[in-house]
């Protein structure tokens, strides 16, 4: 699925803004995974059995991401948008597209994203139903960085996307590496394992090598 268009700006938020979204969240949790669905082809990167959630990352939001990465030698954000969801296994989370992709050119990450975030809660404030369309995490694109996890981007997680396991998916698309990352609740970020889900045959290899895993880095402070 490649970049959604936006859809028109809703009313503002209200205090009770995360409180109805989180309620809409808990209603579409139950979900079966991708590795149930036969027209679906599941790679794993990494050994998720050891973590509390499995993330899926589908291949055309992927591929449209990586392009994006290797198109300019600028850092870039873009809100990833997908599915919470629980299955047998236990809770997972789907990435099934993105949008508001922006190319920095040296501005403040933060700064540049949290209009844009901001607008993003105002739209599904005012959907009747979210439709299983939910800010799943952010995906940075950062050249020349390894794909790496550094303060810049645990400072822009920390404000904007700190629900527990939403994920910043890193690319770097000059040394062609990319990694997961997500933060437990009141814990350290996490270098995580994903699951790429394509339809049609199991993939051999991404075109990206994962990042190799880090020392879990303590941003939280």
């Amino acid at each position: 699925m490649t970049q959604v268009d936006r859809p028109k700006l809703g009313v503002a938020p209200d205090g009770g803004l995360t409180a109805e979204l989180e309620r809409r969240i808990v209603q579409s949790l139950n979900s079966e995974g991708p590795s149930t669905d036969p027209d679906l082809a599941v790679t794993a990167f990494g050994d998720a059995t050891s973590q509390p959630v499995r993330y899926y990352v589908y291949a055309d939001v992927l591929e449209e991401l990586v392009k994006a990465a290797r198109y300019r030698q600028e850092s870039a954000t873009a809100i990833l948008m997908g599915q919470f969801c629980i299955d047998e296994t236990g809770p997972f989370i789907e990435v099934t597209a993105f949008r508001d992709l922006e190319y920095l050119y040296g501005g403040d990450a933060l700064e540049m994203t949290e209009p844009l975030i901001t607008d993003v809660y105002e739209e599904l404030s005012a959907e009747a139903d979210c439709n299983g369309n939910h800010v799943v995490g952010i995906f940075a694109a950062r050249p020349k960085k390894e794909a790496t996890f550094d303060r810049e981007l645990a400072r822009l997680h920390l404000s904007l996307f700190n629900m527990p396991y939403q994920m910043a998916l890193v690319v770097d698309g000059v040394a062609d590496r990319l990694a997961v990352y997500a933060r437990r609740p009141r814990g350290p970020f996490f270098n995580a394992a994903f699951s790429l889900v394509e339809r049609g045959e199991k993939v051999n290899e991404t075109e990206l090598a994962q990042s190799p895993a880090v020392d879990e880095p303590d941003f939280n402070e």
